[in-house]
């Protein structure tokens, strides 16, 4: 995994200029619209945080533009068509780049768009796929939560405030809020590795979503799959620190909202190209390691010589 990580930095500190420029075509117009669409909100919370400061209670004034808040404009539908139609593009753009800059292809910023461009009807199915699964795993997880918490509620009702009791059921809660933060992670990769799938391979969307269960969940990956995600979570999680501390202190003292704004959208075109990198490394990893492919026979898949066959390994 620190091989992993460390061929991970060097490609994306390589192509670096390359890698940012493909994602900031669709992120710097995205920003944009982010901002327009949640100045107003972003502009009353800072005033309402100040105020908190000096304990000074809002005034009415501010509760008022707070209530005639509406999220749902036409700047949040022209955000939400560029995050579902272009986004997924500009990162396919990238997985082209990284997966040609580990495979020693050329890179060029049309060809990388060029190959991606004809995969985007593909991802735009795979996209509604994870919609609907995660749209049917959260509803299943409210209900288990739910009749978990009644079974709870039940239980510590007839335990009669035994301290024994409570200290089993904050071990449980918190167990639970661990489990559900390590399968987001996981899933957070195996999403990542069926958009790096159907990308690279031209599957369709079944079985990109299906083959990324495989190959992250499968035994003989498994922990070297969970050591890839926290990983990356933990990289994700002092970027994500740093950068909206450092945006949210400068948005405050300059009393600038467009700061907020930009420092966001800094970590995501600084992290989102070095998440894919390392996610496609590892992509490759495994279908060397695993499904016995050869190096060459998948450089000659992208830039489209032949499909790649695999090989019997020696």
């Amino acid at each position: 995994m620190g091989e992993l990580l460390d061929r991970a930095f060097h490609l994306y500190f390589k192509h670096f200029t390359l890698f940012i420029a493909l994602l900031a075509v669709v992120l710097v117009p995205y920003t944009i619209v982010q901002y327009f669409q949640s100045r107003d909100a972003i502009d009353i919370m800072l005033t309402v945080f100040t105020k908190g400061l000096h304990s000074t209670q809002p005034s009415p004034a501010d509760m008022a533009r707070l209530s005639r808040l509406n999220g749902m404009n036409a700047w949040f539908g022209l955000q939400m068509a560029i995050a579902f139609l272009a986004l997924p593009i500009a990162n396919a753009a990238v997985v082209v780049a990284v997966s040609r800059a580990y495979l020693g292809l050329s890179l060029r910023f049309g060809d990388c768009y060029r190959i991606a461009l004809q995969r985007w009807l593909s991802i735009l199915i795979l996209i509604i796929v994870w919609i609907v699964v995660a749209f049917i795993g959260v509803f299943g997880f409210v209900i288990v939560a739910g009749v978990s918490a009644g079974v709870l509620g039940v239980f510590a009702a007839g335990s009669h405030g035994s301290p024994v009791v409570g200290v089993f059921m904050a071990i449980l809660f918190i167990a639970l809020i661990l489990a559900t933060l390590a399968v987001g992670v996981m899933l957070y990769l195996t999403v990542a590795f069926s958009f790096v799938g159907i990308v690279l391979e031209r599957v369709d969307p079944i079985k990109a979503f299906s083959s990324a269960f495989g190959r992250v969940f499968s035994r003989p990956q498994f922990w070297r799959s969970v050591a890839l995600a926290m990983a990356l979570f933990g990289i994700q999680l002092a970027i994500v620190a740093v950068g909206y501390m450092t945006g949210g202190l400068l948005a405050l003292l300059l009393k600038s909202p467009a700061l907020y704004i930009v420092f966001v959208s800094l970590i995501q075109l600084v992290y989102a190209p070095f998440a894919l990198l390392a996610i496609a490394v590892f992509y490759y990893d495994i279908r060397i390691r695993r499904e016995g492919f050869d190096l060459q026979m998948l450089a000659d898949q992208l830039a489209g010589a032949r499909p790649a066959t695999s090989v019997t390994p020696a």
